[in-house]
């Protein structure tokens, strides 16, 4: 009887505490989903936000910027032929001027200067007409080239000579943009439709490309550019590429055989400025250069040195450092080996240069050197 009782009891408890349990594993589920739900909802409401405010800065970014882009027109003169029916002989008719192509450009300043790609203004045979977001029409002088990077300036005038008033786009005053970062591109699809507006991001930095101008069909290598996915056609360069602070962070000069890949030459409003000023000064773009001979060191002619270095740039004897050069001030002497630039390392001339242009008369420099007569690495400081 008593183990009846026992037993009864036992299964009443356990039928109990079963009961409580699923009570408390309900009452635990639904408050979980209920915090699960308003998260969720949170979270949507947020990515509404962010998404809406990525929309408006684009739209704000997009309307207030379009004036300072101008789209350059190309007329080249075009020579039409006669002939007899059977094409045996052609003879020169009449010449008639039509629009090749078009550009897209942006101002720096207001009074009228342009920064743009020099591989685009290289045809002494075509004419070039400046054309205004709202329709005006002006002509245009090329004031400088860059002697190692593809930049010319340029200025808009009247087609009677007198200076204009533009709108300058912002230059970044940041010289370290970041892969991921959206970017927003303003160029002429197709030659046809003006001022169009792509965005997307920076998909790469540092980037090296051989690249060849469809006017010259001239190759030049270039380095140090930003890759970006935002949406661009071939033969469009010059145009601008901004950040969502409305500050322009490159300049595009190239487009891969590929889509969704657009390479710009990244500028500061440091480097621009100081472009400006070279020009008013010496009616050139002066840039900054070491002065001094060298080789790269490989397999073939690390047996020339006494190191153990074998992709760096060796200082070559005779006359491998310019009298009274910044070289020679700074004690670099034949025989001493380049290893690194503030920390870069510099494996060749491509290295060397990327630097080099990045700066302007007045910077200092930090190189790190192996020298040859005390056979010790030293760092040596730069005034350039």
């Amino acid at each position: 009887m008593n183990n009846k009782v026992f037993y009864t009891s036992l299964i009443l408890i356990l039928f109990i505490w079963n009961i409580v349990s699923l009570s408390s594993n309900y009452t635990l589920q639904t408050k979980l989903k209920n915090e699960w739900t308003e998260q969720s909802k949170e979270t949507e409401n947020s990515s509404t936000y962010v998404l809406g405010s990525l929309e408006t800065t684009i739209q704000w970014l997009a309307k207030d910027t379009v004036s300072s882009v101008v789209n350059i027109i190309i007329r080249k003169d075009i020579q039409i032929y006669k002939s007899d029916p059977f094409w045996f002989f052609l003879e020169p008719s009449w010449v008639y001027k039509k629009e090749v192509w078009w550009w897209s450009w942006f101002f720096v300043t207001k009074d009228g200067y342009i920064i743009t790609n020099k591989h685009v203004v290289n045809d002494d045979d075509a004419e070039y007409i400046i054309m205004t977001n709202d329709g005006k029409e002006y002509i245009w002088k090329v004031i400088a080239v860059d002697p190692v990077t593809d930049l010319a300036v340029m200025k808009a005038y009247t087609f009677d000579n007198k200076a204009i008033e533009s709108t300058p786009l912002k230059i970044t005053t940041s010289e370290n943009n970041t892969i991921g970062s959206i970017v927003l591109a303003i160029w002429n699809a197709l030659a046809e439709f003006q001022n169009t507006v792509t965005f997307w991001i920076i998909s790469g930095l540092n980037r090296s490309i051989e690249a060849w101008s469809e006017y010259s069909w001239d190759i030049e290598q270039l380095s140090g550019l930003i890759q970006t996915d935002a949406a661009i056609n071939p033969w469009n360069s010059g145009w601008p590429l901004l950040n969502l602070k409305w500050e322009v962070i490159g300049i595009n000069t190239a487009v891969a055989n590929a889509n969704g890949i657009g390479f710009a030459i990244p500028i500061s409003e440091k480097e621009i400025q100081y472009i400006l000023e070279s020009i008013k000064k010496y009616w050139e773009i002066k840039r900054v250069s070491l002065w001094i001979r060298y080789i790269e060191l490989n397999e073939s002619t690390k047996g020339t040195t006494e190191s153990n270095f074998k992709q760096w740039l060796l200082i070559l004897p005779n006359k491998g450092i310019l009298k009274g050069s910044i070289a020679e001030k700074a004690w670099l002497k034949w025989g001493d080996i380049i290893l690194s630039i503030n920390n870069t390392e510099i494996k060749n001339a491509s290295d060397l240069k990327q630097i080099l242009k990045q700066k302007i008369p007045g910077d200092t420099i930090k190189i790190q050197v192996w020298k040859y007569l005390e056979k010790e690495i030293k760092d040596v400081v730069v005034r350039l």
